[in-house]
């Protein structure tokens, strides 16, 4: 009785000592959780500043808000891993159920989505603002917290962007018949490139895609119209 009675006091304490352990885990995953939510909108906001400072030629604050937007992109990725790392010790290590792990776990996939949408548009930011900007070709940049249907959609937005840079041109008289001529050509790479791949409708990609056809003809009918006005 004596041994019954040590072997359950020890499983006890162990027992307690898990449950202690994985409160404060859940606690600082609660925590990075909350330190993540509205990050996601401020990289939107960013990026969108950065997209409008390229498009009207003001790349000094094109650039500014780009970089900022980059720090809060490696923030996100950064907590978002920690995030992941907590949740694989709660089950490995603390013993607990799937059904105590539901909340954050709900948490985490709003938060990877909304990690997603920011990365899109940080990348559609940072194409145009090296399109625009230094006259780099769209992918020649350095590789960096990308996934393959991120990219994939920022390019494919990135070719809206350059309809409507397109227009300002006109507009602006900036050197618009060679800018349309360029910018047209990189609209049907990007086209041609991703034509290459399936996408799925349930990521959304797919119907970007198709909206570069939409895109090609709006370019097409800007070159026809500037023709006619020759």
């Amino acid at each position: 009785m004596d041994n019954l009675l040590k072997s359950l006091q020890k499983l006890k304490r162990l027992s307690l000592l898990l449950e202690e352990k994985s409160k404060t885990n859940l606690i600082g995953i609660e925590k990075l959780t909350n330190e993540l939510e509205s990050l996601g909108g401020e990289i939107l906001k960013l990026s969108k500043e950065s997209i409008n400072s390229s498009i009207n030629d003001d790349s000094g604050p094109g650039k500014k808000f780009l970089t900022e937007a980059e720090k809060k992109i490696n923030t996100f990725d950064k907590k978002l891993n920690k995030i992941r790392h907590r949740l694989g010790q709660s089950l490995q290590m603390f013993n607990l159920k799937l059904s105590e792990l539901q909340r954050p776990y709900s948490s985490l996939d709003k938060l990877e989505k909304d990690f997603v949408c920011a990365k899109e548009e940080f990348f559609e930011a940072e194409l145009l603002y090296n399109y625009l900007a230094s006259g780099k070709n769209i992918f020649d940049f350095a590789e960096k917290l990308l996934d393959f249907e991120s990219y994939a959609g920022a390019a494919s937005d990135f070719c809206g962007e350059l309809v409507r840079k397109a227009k300002l041109d006109i507009i602006k008289e900036n050197d618009k018949e060679s800018n349309i001529e360029k910018y047209y050509k990189e609209i049907q790479l990007v086209y041609q490139t991703l034509s290459n791949f399936s996408f799925s409708n349930k990521s959304g990609i797919r119907a970007k895609v198709e909206n570069l056809k939409g895109y090609i003809k709006k370019m097409e009918d800007i070159r026809y119209d500037l023709k006619i006005k020759k």
